[in-house]
């Protein structure tokens, strides 16, 4: 096991602590921050992890910064005498919240032969009575995605009323997760990097989120 830092980085917590564990030659795991663990997602009907807040929609990597004592599985590891490489996926956070995701939204509909086709979708929980703010997100009728649909200037026209949808929600899974009209699963990979520099029981060099100095304990 390897403990240290990261330079002037600071996670939700405040903390800039890292330890990286290696279970083999090419497995291991990464843990951010020295603060209890991140709690496992309970209500699915929320933004996750709670708190997290513009951290989540930030572009980049910043959302590991809310992802604090969770053991990041180690990907594309490779070890040599003086080296170390190895990379984690941020969005292996968000698996267990989109896999419980259960309402499919179309975010954009094409017309194809003349019926209304969406392409684009997402998830979101209802939220009756917000009013208007993310009233283009349509809810998939039930019986399936496919149905006939007037075309004004070559676009479609929302076959239904539009379903208001919890605007915070719908974000937090376009970012997040990646749907289809039969469920949702975590998006492609958002790795972050590390290319250390190996010297006796130290070894430091750069990551994606800042320069990383280690130890071994």
């Amino acid at each position: 096991m390897w403990s240290g830092y990261v330079a002037n980085y600071q996670f939700a917590s405040g903390s800039d602590r890292i330890t990286v564990t290696f279970t083999s030659p090419s497995s291991g795991t990464v843990v951010f921050g020295a603060t209890p663990a991140t709690p496992p997602p309970v209500d699915f009907n929320v933004p996750y992890p709670p708190g997290c807040g513009a951290d989540i929609e930030s572009p980049g990597l910043s959302a590991v910064r809310c992802a604090e004592q969770i053991a990041f599985t180690m990907v594309d590891a490779k070890q040599e005498p003086d080296r170390v490489r190895f990379a984690v996926d941020v969005n292996e956070l968000w698996t267990e919240w989109c896999n419980a995701q259960t309402l499919i939204t179309a975010l954009r509909w094409v017309i194809r032969d003349g019926v209304g086709v969406p392409d684009v979708f997402s998830c979101a929980g209802v939220a009756p009575g917000k009013g208007g703010a993310c009233q283009a997100v349509i809810a998939l009728p039930e019986g399936g995605p496919y149905m006939d649909v007037p075309q004004d200037g070559g676009m479609p026209t929302p076959p239904t009323a539009n379903t208001p949808v919890d605007c915070d929600l719908e974000r937090t899974c376009a970012l997040r997760c990646t749907c289809s009209p039969s469920g949702c699963k975590r998006s492609a990979p958002a790795p972050i990097t590390f290319d250390l520099h190996v010297s006796g029981n130290e070894a430091s060099g750069r990551s994606s989120i800042g320069d990383i100095y280690l130890k071994a304990q």
